[in-house]
């Protein structure tokens, strides 16, 4: 099931617990930033276009839907036992941040 969020540079989502955020977007494609593979290792950079999806954890693909006047769009496709917030509602604490199925979108 897929959620789209809306977000512009330096926003970002949490993935169980592990910050991804939007360091760039143009007509070509969003650019995000992620937690190292391992651990003390370099952040992941990932570039997700609308033409596939990209796997940027195990089970969670992104793709781009770009929108210029809004930021960008970026659609996340998961299993529902995977917790996906939105930086806000992950720093508040959301039940569920490191779990579950909580979401901060509409999943269709």
């Amino acid at each position: 099931m897929a959620l789209t969020l809306t977000l512009q540079v330096g926003e970002g989502f949490y993935v169980n617990g592990r910050r991804w955020y939007v360091e760039s977007f143009d007509d070509d494609g969003i650019r995000l930033i992620g937690p190292p593979k391992i651990e003390g290792g370099l952040p992941q950079r990932t570039w997700i276009t609308e033409k596939e999806s990209v796997e940027i954890e195990p089970e969670v693909f992104a793709q781009e839907g770009f929108i210029p006047e809004m930021g960008c769009r970026i659609a996340l496709d998961a299993p529902r036992n995977i917790a996906i917030l939105r930086d806000e509602l992950f720093k508040r604490g959301v039940q569920g941040a490191q779990g579950g199925n909580n979401i901060s979108g509409k999943r269709s």
